[in-house]
């Protein structure tokens, strides 16, 4: 019992630094999305309002559709890292490789707007290798590749 107490106390002042390194070390939210659902309850400069009181220097956005994301990173392109998701609507999560019009509808949203990547989304299975998820991937012309994609 006496060597569980001292090793708990010995952690306890490991762990009272650790407050003070994590304040100078930047806070990045790698996974937001801002969809349609959000944009009444939340409009964006409420929504870039909470990002910066909780402290974030970074915000990786991506939303279904991609408006979302256009309407945070016009509000504050210092915080928000634009993503692309390849849906237009959130229930699209299933489906959207099959959608031969998805490709020619994240290439026109790449040539129009800036972006950090493509992502999140989802593929199931045999699904990675449709025709229309390949083109997607070879679309991203993009410096800073990030490819956020779930697969099961």
């Amino acid at each position: 019992m006496t060597r569980k107490i001292a090793l708990l106390a010995a952690s306890a002042l490991l762990l009272q630094g650790v407050p003070a390194i994590a304040d100078d070390m930047p806070l990045i939210d790698a996974h937001i999305h801002y969809s349609h659902d959000a944009w009444d309850m939340l409009p964006p400069d409420k929504a870039v309002q909470a990002l910066r009181a909780a402290g974030l220097t970074q915000a990786f956005v991506s939303s279904s559709s991609d408006l979302g994301t256009q309407k945070l990173y016009a509000e504050a392109p210092d915080l928000i890292v634009p993503v692309l998701r390849p849906y237009r609507k959130r229930g699209e999560t299933g489906t959207w490789h099959n959608d031969p019009t998805v490709g020619d509808m994240v290439a026109d949203l790449l040539a129009k707007n800036r972006y950090a990547g493509i992502g999140e989304f989802h593929v199931y299975g045999e699904d990675v290798e449709k025709p229309v998820v390949r083109r997607v991937v070879q679309l991203e012309q993009i410096p800073i590749i990030l490819f956020h994609s779930l697969q099961l």
